[in-house]
């Protein structure tokens, strides 16, 4: 009976949103994060915008408090989507490029940086039908990217940013392009840019979800380009919770909260505010509190 006083007195609670069914082969050789069976809240089921939810207890994560900030812990589960693509490189001194600011690429590029990425290259695309003005894109989400970590920012929507970030990559690779690719938007046009930019034997990591299908030269830039590509699922369970934990509680926690990461918080009652301001592209991560 003082097992839930205490939990409320002294831990923070999340969870991986990702239920399992723990009996597919990929469950049992540990790969739950591509289990067969799996059922995504939010997607599958009904998601967490709400004061109680049920989720196994096999997949819940408690936290000190005073350890990690509570606004962060509310958003684990899509922090670890981010740690989860760039581990897919050991980066220490590994230059690479992350396509998309949004909130994932954001988190990549911090998460870069701190593992010891030695050039980070960034991309995305001003959309002034949108509201979202060059200008707009240079003095937000760029402005946080180079503040974590991106050396160059470059509008892909501008007419010779092409041009400038294949000549970019080259020049500070000695011609030979990044160690690694950082798929976080979904663009399909970013396809094509991650592959003209990577080397030869270069990782490409897929976390964005394209709208339509793709063309893609697959003979000359993948094959014979001798090419990893990975797509990201989820969290790697729970490898990637441990990961983002030992992350966060070294500083990198820190980072993201002095540098804009939680733009906006709303009460729970109020979730329509907050996706407006998201659909206004004034948002990073809004946080909704019950």
């Amino acid at each position: 009976k003082n097992l839930i006083p205490l939990l409320k007195d002294k831990f923070y609670i999340t969870a991986e949103m990702h239920v399992i069914c723990g009996v597919c082969h990929q469950c049992r050789t540990g790969n739950g994060h591509a289990c067969q069976n799996t059922i995504i809240k939010g997607i599958h089921e009904d998601g967490i915008f709400t004061k109680y939810a049920i989720v196994p207890s096999f997949n819940i994560s408690l936290y000190k408090k005073g350890e990690i900030p509570p606004e962060i812990i509310a958003f684990m589960d899509a922090f670890g989507n981010a740690v989860h693509t760039v581990s897919a490189v050991d980066l220490m001194g590994k230059r690479v490029a992350v396509l998309g600011t949004g909130v994932q690429g954001l988190m990549a590029i911090a998460i870069a940086k701190f593992c010891g990425a030695s050039l980070i290259v960034a991309t995305d695309v001003s959309m002034p039908n949108q509201g979202i003005t060059h200008e707009k894109l240079e003095n937000y989400k760029f402005k946080i990217a180079r503040d974590v970590g991106a050396d160059y920012c470059f509008d892909m929507a501008l007419e010779n940013s092409k041009k400038e970030l294949i000549e970019t990559v080259m020049k500070e690779t000695n011609n030979t392009g990044v160690d690694a690719v950082f798929e976080m938007s979904g663009s399909p046009y970013a396809y094509n840019d991650a592959l003209d930019i990577i080397r030869m034997g270069g990782t490409f990591a897929l976390l964005g979800v394209p709208a339509k299908e793709l063309t893609l030269d697959f003979a000359g830039k993948i094959i014979f380009k001798g090419l990893t590509v990975k797509g990201i699922v989820g969290r790697k369970m729970f490898d990637t919770w441990e990961t983002m934990e030992r992350l966060l509680k070294a500083g990198l926690s820190d980072i993201m909260m002095n540098n804009g990461f939680v733009s906006h918080t709303f009460p729970l009652e109020d979730y329509e505010k907050g996706f407006n301001v998201h659909e206004k592209g004034e948002a990073i991560k809004v946080v909704l509190k019950p």
